[in-house]
């Protein structure tokens, strides 16, 4: 979570994923046993940090790329 790479591509399995997005999102992973944040197998998302610090999803699960 501390690089500064402006793009990191990030590949993973579900449960994994899971952690991952509640952990950008500054969320305790036991927020993970009342909501869930996920995407489908081969999916994409987007995900930014603003300059302010805010984190943001900007799309999860994607696979439009599919069509």
């Amino acid at each position: 979570m501390e690089n500064h790479e402006e793009n990191i591509i990030t590949v993973s399995h579900g449960d994994l994923l899971s952690l991952f997005n509640a952990t950008f999102q500054c969320l305790p992973v036991e927020s993970l046993n009342t909501c869930e944040l996920w995407g489908g197998a081969g999916s994409v998302s987007r995900m930014t940090v603003k300059d302010d610090g805010k984190r943001m999803i900007r799309c999860m699960g994607d696979l439009s790329f599919l069509k």
